[in-house]
């Protein structure tokens, strides 16, 4: 896209914003008239004396609307030997002095050079505003085409904020938080949103938006850090007499369990039989039982075998007879 010529350039800061005739372009230094060139020194040479000067050869006792045009004059100058970033230093110390609608013109140009394409669209949507009617139809249908192309090229990021203080960042721009919502024009792409309060962390997000889109996002902070821990013994030395303690506890407990059992198995020990003492109860009960019952059975064949009249008693005189006879010798 071509670049657009100056509305007034110089001239507006020389007459105090009266037209001029002619409106030479941003990269014609050559144009605009030197101050400090001798008569019949060329605009070139001229040119060429303020392409050697810094920023800071601009004398301090000045006014400042001559400071604003010698800072202007640098700026076309660091523009023609191809120092945007310089030029555009030039440019916007020449604005913070004047606060001329045309070197907003300038500003907006040079950043649409080097891509920035949203303080390019901000910069010409302010020269416009501030130009006012002082701008001609033609160079107003001009910026506004231009401004029609870096819509494309950027994109609208709403933030939503809850009123209190904090400070706010989009792409390293310090933005206005002081109401409840803010909007940023930002080039499309990857963007970064930073926001800082104090007592909290810092908040940080980072996005993506798409040219000519809008984006809303709230920002929510999170929760506050706990406070620090009470001075006193660091914490590892916290760490290591718990886990002592707790040692000590367990081994309270393991002695108390071995003392218990050791206690069952001595019990267990003089018990008649092995086992629970229900078990060894009902053994010792079986035992008595089987001693009871033998000892009658014993008693009462006893007592049947000294009967005359019984089978045992028969057997054992017939026995005995056998046994009396005489033996006959064979």
């Amino acid at each position: 896209m071509r670049r657009l010529a100056l509305s007034a350039g110089l001239g507006a800061m020389l007459s105090h914003g009266a037209a001029r005739a002619s409106e030479p372009s941003l990269s014609d230094a050559a144009t605009f008239p030197s101050r400090t060139a001798a008569p019949g020194t060329s605009a070139s040479s001229a040119a060429g004396a303020s392409s050697a000067a810094s920023p800071s050869a601009v004398a301090p006792t000045t006014a400042p609307r001559e400071r604003a045009r010698e800072h202007y004059r640098l700026g076309l100058a660091h523009h023609d030997a191809g120092d945007r970033e310089r030029a555009l230093l030039e440019f916007e110390q020449a604005y913070a002095l004047s606060g001329q609608a045309p070197v907003l013109f300038a500003i907006g140009q040079v950043h649409y050079e080097l891509g920035h394409w949203a303080l390019a669209l901000q910069s010409l949507e302010r020269y416009l505003e501030e130009g006012g009617a002082r701008i001609d139809a033609a160079r107003r249908a001009d910026v506004a085409r231009q401004l029609d192309e870096l819509s494309q090229r950027t994109a609208l990021v709403v933030l939503g904020l809850d009123g209190s203080p904090l400070e706010l960042e989009v792409q390293g721009r310090r933005v206005d938080a002081s109401g409840v919502r803010a909007q940023v024009v930002v080039d499309a792409g990857a963007v970064t949103v930073v926001a800082q309060r104090a007592g909290l962390p810092t908040l940080r997000r980072d996005l993506w938006v798409i040219a000519g889109g809008r984006l809303e996002l709230p920002l929510v902070f999170p929760p506050a850090a706990p406070p620090p821990a009470a001075e006193g013994r660091p914490l590892y030395e916290r760490i290591a007499w718990l886990g002592a303690g707790a040692l000590a506890l367990g081994a309270v407990g393991a002695g108390v369990a071995t003392y218990r059992s050791h206690r069952e198995y001595e019990r267990l020990r003089g018990a008649p039989s092995a086992g629970p003492p229900e078990r060894a109860s009902a053994s010792t009960n079986s035992a008595t039982a089987w001693a009871t019952s033998r000892s009658r059975r014993t008693r009462w064949r006893s007592e049947r075998s000294r009967s005359p009249g019984s089978r045992f008693t028969r057997a054992s005189a017939a026995r005995r007879h056998r046994t009396s006879l005489p033996r006959s010798d064979s």
